[in-house]
């Protein structure tokens, strides 16, 4: 199978049901998968990387100015775009497992309630002491985060 016919078999499997899943990051994943698909990448592996590009973002994202907030935002981009590439490429290699779903999910609570913590604290640190309310705000937004990601989990459980 040629580059052009694993792309449009994995567009047209695609799954995605969040807006920016849909609207941005899956016009490019296909891309992506459709090169990963021929190696011996796995989608876990692929998972894992995500934590790893989450873990840079959050570097940059805690260091409290506007320039590394845009680095940190463009690794958020990339969490976002191997999220969806690991399901396309698990789907394409028919590897799907409970394990590779675990992992996802897990992955989900790391980086995502990760990246919103580490971004409340570059804010708190561009806009000074005075605006420990940022801190609060974060640790709220963390909260309603990850109460939203465990029962989303459990009604689809």
């Amino acid at each position: 199978m040629n580059f052009a016919e694993r792309l449009n078999k994995i567009k047209s499997n695609q799954n995605l049901k969040e807006f920016y899943s849909k609207n941005i990051s899956g016009h490019i994943s296909p891309y992506i998968s459709a090169t990963l698909v021929n190696t011996k990448i796995s989608a876990n592996q692929i998972t894992l990387t995500m934590i790893l590009f989450c873990a840079i973002a959050c570097y940059f994202l805690q260091i409290g100015n506007l320039f590394s907030l845009l680095i940190g935002s463009f690794f958020l981009f990339l969490v976002n775009v191997v999220d969806t590439v690991d399901g396309e490429v698990a789907r394409f290699k028919n590897t799907t497992s409970n394990l590779g779903d675990y992992l996802d999910r897990v992955s989900h609570y790391c980086t995502y309630t990760a990246s919103i913590f580490f971004f409340s604290v570059g804010l708190y640190k561009i806009y000074n002491e005075t605006f420990l309310l940022l801190i609060i705000l974060g640790f709220f937004s963390l909260f309603f985060y990850f109460i939203d990601e465990i029962v989303r989990d459990l009604i689809i459980s």
